[in-house]
């Protein structure tokens, strides 16, 4: 099985070390969608959301079955503060505005704006 990642992208040393996996090192994401459309290989590993975005831009959603995937870890995100702005009151106003934001369904509005609605089929 052909498994395409981007260059220099680590997964976890199980699966990069794996000798029964055949990865290709890919320049992007965009290359990746188009080698699996036209069958130059069979996987692709990365990032949830960038692959639903690039699946959606190259009109590739159909060419992955989305019941047969691999969730092969989780990464938070994170919000770095500079020093200067890590005060209580700060980290506070951001905490609540983001929570208020998940409350209203806003952060699910922008993530359907900038990646399709499938996002969430990807990412459930």
């Amino acid at each position: 099985m052909k498994i395409g990642k981007t260059n220099g992208t680590h997964l976890s040393k199980t699966f990069d070390n794996d000798p029964e996996l055949q990865l290709v090192e890919l320049t992007n994401y965009a290359q990746a969608i188009k080698m699996l459309k036209s069958g130059r290989i069979d996987a692709v590993a990365g990032s949830a959301l960038v692959l639903s975005y690039q699946f959606n831009k190259h009109d590739a959603l159909n060419a992955v079955d989305l019941s047969n995937r691999l969730v092969l870890g989780e990464k938070e995100q994170w919000l770095q503060l500079a020093e200067h702005a890590t005060s209580q009151n700060v980290s506070k106003a951001l905490k609540d505005s983001v929570e208020r934001l998940k409350h209203q369904g806003e952060l699910d509005a922008i993530m359907d704006k900038y990646y399709g609605k499938q996002w969430r089929e990807i990412n459930n």
